[in-house]
């Protein structure tokens, strides 16, 4: 199995990771990424759609 070489920096606690991420667990934090992404697209878009359906 193939794993590469990852880095996290948070600037809120100046947090730095450094670590070997398996290509499961690099699927599993992709997915939440888009996840969120999608969610937030969605919160953006439901005023926009209360408008369409009212008019």
């Amino acid at each position: 199995m193939k794993y590469s070489k990852s880095t996290l920096r948070m600037t809120l606690k100046n947090l730095q990771l450094e670590g070997w991420l398996s290509p499961w667990l690099r699927f599993c934090i992709g997915f939440t990424i888009l996840l969120g992404g999608l969610s937030m697209l969605a919160l953006a878009a439901a005023p926009l759609v209360k408008i369409i359906r009212w008019w």
